[in-house]
C-alpha cells in the first residue's frame, strides 16, 4: 500500500500566504517527504511536537510546519504552516 498525504484547507490558505522564499523552502521540503514518507519523522528539521504523539513539526527558520503521521493508515496530514508564534496557537489540532 502506498503512501497518501493529505492537505487541510488551513494549511493551504496559510501556504499561500508564505513569502515566496518559504513557499519553495516548504514545497523542496514535501518533495524531500515525499520520496520517504515512512521516514519523514528522521529528516533534518523534524522534530515530536512535545507530549503530542503522532504530531510533527518542520523548521524553516521563523516559520513552522505541521504535519501528522498515521503509520496505520499510511497518511501523512499537512495541517498547518505559519510563523513561530501562530503555528503554536494553532497546532496541533484540538
Amino acid at each position: 500500500m502506498t503512501w497518501t498525504v493529505l492537505t487541510k484547507r488551513s494549511f493551504e490558505s496559510a501556504f499561500k500566504a508564505l513569502p515566496q522564499d518559504y513557499q519553495r523552502r516548504v514545497a523542496a521540503f514535501l518533495v524531500e517527504m515525499d520520496a520517504l514518507p515512512d521516514e519523514a519523522a528522521n529528516l533534518p528539521r523534524v522534530g515530536r511536537v512535545h507530549g503530542q504523539r503522532p504530531y510533527y513539526r518542520a523548521r524553516f527558520g521563523k516559520y513552522r510546519l505541521g504535519f501528522e503521521i498515521d503509520h496505520e493508515a499510511k497518511e501523512v496530514v499537512l495541517w498547518f504552516v505559519g510563523s513561530r508564534g501562530d503555528f503554536y496557537k494553532r497546532f496541533p489540532p484540538r
